[in-house]
């Protein structure tokens, strides 16, 4: 009877061993992280290789997960197609879009003159 009382309490410590390293294993591979440099480069890639984006000229910067995107697109559907790009790359926190469009549709406001009056 003793001889099962060992075995019992070994094969439960056994089982707590085992199970702990599985869980720390399992944690481990969760918790990789990528890098800044592989963010951006993967987020560059990803825009450069975009067919939706005909006219583009830019460049990307990450630091912590949070993407900066900078320089021009031919129009504001093009801004918004990087910017949903650069959103769908895994590790990216965040999408700055500093992206200017070369036509954009936005409407300036006046300056308060109109038709020669003040």
């Amino acid at each position: 009877m003793r001889g099962d009382i060992r075995i019992s309490v070994m094969s439960k410590q056994l089982c707590l061993i085992v199970a702990t390293l599985l869980l720390t294993l399992g944690l481990g591979a969760c918790s990789h992280t990528r890098s800044d440099a592989d963010i951006a480069s993967e987020v560059q890639n990803k825009i450069n290789t975009d067919p939706n984006i005909a006219t583009k000229q830019v460049s990307v910067g990450a630091t912590n997960g949070i993407v900066t995107l900078s320089g021009s697109v031919g129009s504001d559907s093009d801004r918004a197609t990087a910017g949903n790009d650069a959103a769908q790359v895994a590790g990216v926190k965040t999408v700055v879009n500093n992206l200017e469009a070369a036509h954009s549709t936005e409407t300036s406001i006046s300056s308060g003159c109109e038709n020669g009056r003040q």
